[in-house]
């Protein structure tokens, strides 16, 4: 499958700033099951859009703005050619496969995350991927979805796997966030990941900018869960960043120089382009 995906967030000043510094993680790679036919990334502002990889093995953009700035458009734009390969990923790592058993402010486990992992543990039996999608299912079923605002898939939340448990809600990231911290909590190494996906009519999301998990299997490796819809990843998906959390994948970090107040407004979409 071939998709066009258009992701524009803009930002706004209720009052000048005097500069303004970002990192964007807005650019997939190519792997087994994804090619990257065409990609760009244009900032409305004259700049050097400095690329990197960073810790992870994602490509991230930096720049910086000298204002005085009172409002800032980001678009990234291109052609993605996906497989459906079941959730499983073929992808080069950089770094050890324990480091995803390693526990971040977002992803601690809480008493009532142990008991889940615990009853996981007991209803799914040995096998890691079997565990995995039985707690897929699980959450999917105890946890809802909340209406999305820009900054659950778009920046970095401070939503945490123990509050998305306890309320019994939350963004696509605070789910992530708890399947990823129950996975540790089993032993089975765990990541967010961030992405766009061209949903379906019957799928509630209005914005095609995503993030979901992945596990580390033993002997198929990095397999992916949305939870929030109760599936792996298929040719729909387009995989950009992963991390331990969020905030090591967010499309968009930065700050201001300024006491100007930001808005910010998000949009994505994803188009299937005939061949």
């Amino acid at each position: 499958m071939r998709l066009r995906i258009c992701h524009e967030i803009s930002a706004s000043f209720d009052q000048p700033v005097a500069s303004a510094i970002r990192t964007l993680r807005m650019t997939p790679r190519t792997y087994d099951g994804q090619y990257v036919v065409d990609w760009r990334i244009d900032v409305d502002h004259d700049c050097r859009l400095s690329r990197a990889f960073d810790s992870y093995g994602n490509i991230a953009h930096d720049f910086f703005l000298a204002g005085p700035l009172d409002s800032l458009v980001l678009t990234a734009v291109g052609e993605v050619e996906t497989d459906d390969t079941a959730g499983v990923l073929q992808i080069g790592e950089r770094l050890p496969v324990g480091l995803f058993l390693r526990e971040t402010r977002l992803t601690t486990p809480d008493a009532a995350i142990r008991d889940l992992a615990s009853d996981m543990r007991s209803a799914a039996g040995a096998n890691p991927l079997d565990r995995c999608h039985a707690l897929m299912k699980s959450l999917h079923g105890r946890v809802k979805l909340r209406p999305l605002a820009v900054g659950d898939v778009t920046c970095a939340s401070d939503e945490t796997a123990a509050s998305v448990l306890a309320a019994g809600s939350g963004s696509p990231a605070g789910v992530a966030h708890l399947f990823v911290t129950a996975a540790r909590v089993l032993g089975i190494p765990a990541r967010l990941v961030s992405g766009y996906a061209a949903f379906r009519d019957d799928d509630t999301p209005t914005d095609a900018a995503w993030v979901w998990a992945e596990a580390q299997v033993a002997g198929l490796g990095w397999v992916g869960f949305d939870v929030a819809h109760d599936r792996c990843p298929t040719d729909i998906y387009v995989r950009v960043a992963s991390g331990l959390d969020q905030h090591g994948i967010a499309f968009l970090r930065g700050a201001n120089h300024g006491l100007g107040a930001e808005v910010l407004v998000s949009k994505a979409q994803v188009t299937e382009v005939s061949l």
